[in-house]
């Protein structure tokens, strides 16, 4: 008999940060689970604490017992956050797909709360966001959520935000989760299909989100399913692997995504937010934000069918999509926010 959820975790190169995130899911309230690790072709530890998995249900560092042995998926490279996660996707006959980062580690009633949203929610409801607290400072929101907004900024909701505030918030909607802690019903997946593997890491969930939001499906963020996140621990923040990729996959979700009518309503806020980060890689000589801008265009081709699939079988209006978008930030409250994400992380340094 299938389980009810399955829980994905992709690694790379995380031997150091799977012991608590693996032994955290072990010890979750809700049981009905089975877990899908993926190991992207890691050449540290990871190795052989898959091959602890395999031979033993619960290694010495596994602090509980999962409620089956785990399933796992060896790459032999680095196929990127999309592919692995499609991978274990395509193998899972559950209800609900919930994804985890491998720096991610939640709490015990984690789990619970993300099914009980979607099970007592409308069958509309296709995706549960969590809140991603930072690991070092966890009476502050990381992640509740994806905010996208008019010029195409996809913005973790709520960062910054005191816990207590967010909860108070209850239940609320959103327009999809972050990938990094989040809820998939399997119907929405079969009815919009899985992250586009193009984009190999970042915005792949910004994506999905957008095509299912545009199908009329929902999301919601469920204050309560609280991870503790470690920002970035695999890609790294402000990395130039980072910003090549979002810089790129910034244009790919725009080109594949927005309808026409709102292209042509938005496209000042769009140029200008482009505009603006082109001026600040020449000033700061940072190349990375240039090139990634530039990939995406020598390779817009690629993606005018999925464009054309995409804005036919919407089943909302154009300015239904456009109700979901929030307001485009002025430049002066963008470097704010990075500003605030920056200091935030600089914090971490002391612990």
């Amino acid at each position: 008999m299938a389980v009810e959820t399955s829980v994905i975790v992709l690694n790379w190169n995380g031997a150091r940060l799977l012991p608590a995130c693996l032994s955290a899911l072990a010890a979750q309230s809700y049981r009905d689970f089975d877990l899908w690790l993926v190991d992207n072709g890691s050449i540290d530890e990871s190795r052989q604490l898959l091959n602890d998995l395999e031979t033993n249900k619960q290694p010495a560092w596994l602090a509980e017992s999962l409620p089956s042995t785990p399933h796992l998926i060896r790459n032999s490279f680095n196929a990127g956050f999309a592919v692995g996660n499609n991978q274990a996707i395509r193998s899972t006959g559950a209800r609900y797909v919930v994804l985890l980062n491998n720096d991610a580690i939640p709490q015990p009633q984690w789990l619970e709360h993300l099914v009980s949203t979607a099970n007592a929610a409308p069958s509309c409801l296709g995706m549960v966001a969590s809140t991603m607290l930072f690991s070092h400072k966890q009476e502050i929101v990381a992640s509740a959520g994806i905010s996208l907004h008019r010029d195409g900024v996809a913005l973790d909701r709520g960062m910054g935000m005191p816990t207590a505030k967010l909860e108070a918030l209850g239940t609320s909607p959103v327009f999809g989760p972050s990938a990094g802690a989040a809820l998939y019903s399997s119907a929405l997946l079969r009815d919009v299909g899985l992250f586009d593997e193009r984009f190999f890491s970042y915005l792949e969930d910004a994506d999905l989100a957008w095509r299912a939001r545009s199908r009329g499906w929902k999301a919601a963020h469920a204050p309560d399913a609280k991870v503790t996140h470690e920002y970035s621990a695999t890609g790294g923040h402000n990395s130039p692997f980072k910003k090549s990729h979002v810089s790129r996959n910034r244009v790919w979700l725009l080109y594949k995504n927005m309808p026409e009518p709102l292209l042509r309503r938005y496209w000042p806020a769009i140029a200008r937010y482009d505009a603006l980060a082109i001026l600040y890689a020449i000033a700061t000589g940072d190349r990375h934000l240039v090139r990634g801008r530039l990939d995406a265009i020598s390779r817009l081709s690629e993606f005018t069918t999925d464009r054309r699939k995409i804005i036919t079988s919407a089943r909302l209006h154009p300015y239904e999509v456009a109700a979901m978008l929030a307001p485009a930030l002025s430049p002066r409250t963008t470097l704010k926010y990075r500003a605030r994400l920056n200091c935030l992380l600089s914090a971490s340094s002391s612990f």
